[in-house]
Formats: structure tokens, sequence, C-alpha cells
């Protein structure tokens, strides 16, 4: 029987009595470690991937919209020139 344990609540450890974590224990919390640090890098990848992705798309709607004005200043200077020579 392990005397670090609370009897009532074998969860509970007594600090009083307390020896260190076996093996097992201290290879959980690395294995817990190791997997809080793979989610946290998986989650980063994922933002980078949503920002890279914001980004090409703002990239392409500013691409748009200058062709759009182009498009419109050419027309206005059409336009100018129709006028002109109708006068």
């Amino acid at each position: 029987q392990n005397v670090s344990t609370n009897q009532m609540q074998p969860h509970r450890v007594r600090p009083d009595h307390f020896k260190g974590f076996d093996k097992n224990q201290i290879h959980k919390f690395y294995r817990d470690n190791d997997a809080v640090m793979e989610e946290k890098r998986r989650k980063a990848a994922e933002e980078a991937k949503r920002e890279a992705d914001w980004a090409r798309h703002e990239a392409e709607m500013l691409r748009r919209m200058d062709e759009a004005e182009q498009l419109r200043q050419h027309r206005i200077a059409e336009d100018n020139r129709d006028y002109g020579n109708t006068l």
C-alpha cells in the first residue's frame, strides 16, 4: 500500500509523504506535454494557412479592383474622345 496517496481519494497525494513520481507517471507527463505541443503546432500551421489564404484572396481582390479602375478610366477617356469628336 502506497502511503503517499490519500486512502479516501486515491487521486490526491499527501505532500508530507511524497517521494516523487514513478517512471510511468513521468512518461505520462511527457506524452501529455508532447500532445499539447503537437496540438499547438497544428493550430499554428492552420492559422498560418488561413492567413496565407486571406493574403492571396486580398491580393486577387486588389488586382481585380485595379483592373476595373483601369477599364473605367479607359472608358472615360473613350467617352471624352467621342464627345470631343461630336463637337
